[in-house]
């Protein structure tokens, strides 16, 4: 399969679905959604807190890393954002490659 020309950034793999993980607070009655069970062909993969949901929501390939990290304001930076789909790439997750290039100025 190739990967669309206009893609800017991470592509999560076919077959890979994303569901809000809730907690139920019994003395208060109320439901909080704590991050996301990633599930593949049905069955389930990995979990992520509520910053990965985040990120896994923009991860359709026209959102770039940088951008993800500026959309989720100081709760993340950019290179951490790479990392995180560098990891889900070689882990067999995402249809695109993602590199990081590290230099010192």
């Amino acid at each position: 399969m190739q990967m669309p020309v206009h893609s800017r950034g991470p592509i999560l793999k076919d077959g890979l679905t994303i569901k809000p993980r809730l907690v139920f607070e019994e003395e208060t009655a109320l439901v909080y959604m704590v991050g996301a069970d990633v599930f593949l062909d049905g069955a389930l993969v990995f979990t992520v807190n509520e910053i990965g949901r985040e990120l896994l929501k923009m991860a359709d390939g026209s959102v770039t890393v940088d951008a993800m990290a500026e959309s989720l304001g100081l709760a993340t930076t950019a290179s951490e954002v790479g990392m995180f789909f560098v990891k889900l790439g070689q882990a067999g997750y995402l249809k695109n490659r993602m590199e990081i290039v590290l230099f010192e100025t």
